[in-house]
């Protein structure tokens, strides 16, 4: 939705804004925030896992508020200057305070109009674009190493071009006590438009792409749904922001010719998608362009001498309950995943209790069958080789020739198919050898033919949930509970 300002006496002011999770990402850690009354734009691209990318964001655009809804006579860069570095020092002491949040941390791009000067500030990758009769400047550099090592001449275009990595930012606010913030001032007319975005825009349209845009289209809700049309139809890979600025005279647009089919300038200061801007001979960047119209005093900001009181511990910080949920949120993670993780190593536990019992059964069998004379006798041949096959098969499970052990045990299953000792071999070799379908059948006879084998109900369990079946799983566990409840009631009545 485009909103307007009221006018001022030279210019009135009018924005729309754009801020989407994208395709690819399950939350949205960029903010946006606009006030006009004010005068004051800035975007914040998130960084850090689960929410914390998230609460840096908005960390940082609530203390921005605060800063600016303060009354302050400072110079309008000081009092920018201030505004980013408190952001930075409430993230920063959040952090340290909660070990969740640790690593969290936000770019931040921020302008700030006062008269008919432009105060800007930044730290990371997200940037500020200035347009003008036809003419498209990037007004912020990318606090990237890759970025650097370009404008530095360390690298070529094409070198730069080859290098994976080439987001990763060497600034953001929150990661260290202080920030490297930069910042800059520069005279606008009207007729200028912004764009300040995150680098889920930038990743998908280049520059050369914005300015036909910008060019094409003056209205700012439409130039916003276009970059958002773009970057879906590319992947929309990262969290994407646009907040365009228009600044119109009193009393509303300024009407401007249509632009050539070319768009007349572009300027490009630390990106390398303008193949126009390279240096010919070298194919370096060219040395950044402070003369004319463009002149900037750009300078590297050192955070104040003194802060207000900390507002990170307070109870009237604006995140407070933001936090709070947070928090709990984490800890019921915890909690969940501490009680699953309990279950499974009882599960385990019991599993190989159980399996060392069954070996042992089956070994003590197998020796009293085929070892003493008087025993065997009286036995028919096929019972003897039955037995002696079982043998066979416990030794090729326990040396983990499990193909070799189910195919053993399924033989017997087909001679003696009542016989649930059989059976129960048979599921936990399909089971070691990952056919957790076929072990899950087999577990199920065992419990048919055997309906108080204690082992083949934990098995069972672990079949099912291998092979996809969760509620089946709990269900084979509850009535595992009821078989040990009716044990225990049998061995202690009342």
């Amino acid at each position: 939705m485009t909103t307007p300002a009221p006018s001022t006496a030279s210019y009135s002011l009018r924005y729309a804004c754009v801020c989407d999770r994208g395709l690819r990402r399950s939350g949205n850690q960029d903010r946006a925030w606009a006030d006009l009354d004010h005068r004051v734009f800035a975007v914040c691209d998130g960084v850090g896992g689960s929410q914390g990318g998230e609460i840096a964001s908005q960390t940082a655009i609530e203390t921005l508020q605060d800063a600016f809804y303060t009354p302050d006579n400072n110079p309008p860069l000081v009092r920018l200057q201030r505004a980013v570095h408190y952001a930075n020092r409430d993230i920063y002491e959040m952090a340290l305070r909660d070990v969740h949040l640790t690593g969290m941390a936000t770019t931040i791009v921020a302008l700030y109009l006062e008269g008919m000067t432009a105060y800007v500030g930044h730290a990371g990758d997200s940037r500020l674009y200035r347009f003008f009769k036809g003419a498209l400047q990037q007004e912020t550099q990318d606090h990237t190493d890759t970025q650097d090592a370009v404008r530095r001449g360390d690298l070529s275009i094409e070198e730069a071009r080859q290098m994976g990595k080439k987001n990763v930012i060497n600034r953001a606010l929150g990661i260290n006590p202080d920030v490297e913030l930069e910042t800059q001032s520069f005279p606008f007319e009207i007729g200028t438009r912004f764009l300040l975005c995150s680098d889920g825009i930038t990743r998908h349209v280049p520059n050369t792409e914005l300015a036909d845009l910008m060019a094409r289209h003056s209205d700012p809700q439409v130039l916003c749904e276009m970059l958002h049309e773009r970057c879906y139809m590319r992947g929309a890979e990262d969290n994407l922001t646009a907040l365009v600025v228009c600044v119109d005279g009193p009393d509303g647009p300024v009407e401007t010719t249509n632009p050539p089919p070319e768009v007349q300038k572009v300027g490009i200061h630390g990106r390398f998608e303008i193949a126009e801007t390279l240096d010919p001979n070298s194919g370096r960047l060219p040395q950044m362009n402070t003369s004319g119209e463009f002149r900037k005093s750009r300078e590297q900001s050192i955070p104040p001498k003194s802060f207000p009181p900390e507002r990170t511990n307070s109870k009237i910080h604006p995140l407070q309950e933001y936090l709070a949920k947070h928090r709990a949120a984490t800890q019921r993670r915890i909690f969940i995943g501490s009680c699953i993780g309990m279950v499974l190593l009882g599960v385990a536990f019991w599993a190989g209790i159980q399996y060392e019992a069954a070996v042992k059964s089956l070994a003590e069998q197998s020796t009293s069958a085929v070892g003493t004379t008087s025993a065997t006798q009286g036995q028919p041949q096929s019972s003897k080789n039955n037995l002696a096959l079982a043998e066979e098969g416990r030794r090729d499970f326990e040396a983990r020739n499990y193909k070799s052990a189910s195919e053993k045990f399924l033989k017997l299953v087909d001679r003696e198919p009542t016989r649930a000792e059989y059976r129960f071999w048979l599921g936990r070799s399909l089971l070691a050898d990952r056919q957790s379908k076929d072990a899950v059948t087999q577990f199920e006879m065992t419990l048919t033919l055997d309906p108080n084998s204690h082992e083949a109900y934990v098995y069972l369990a672990t079949a099912r949930r291998l092979a996809g079946d969760a509620a089946g799983a709990e269900g084979t566990l509850k009535r595992y509970q009821e078989v040990l409840a009716k044990d225990a009631a049998a061995v202690n009545p009342r």
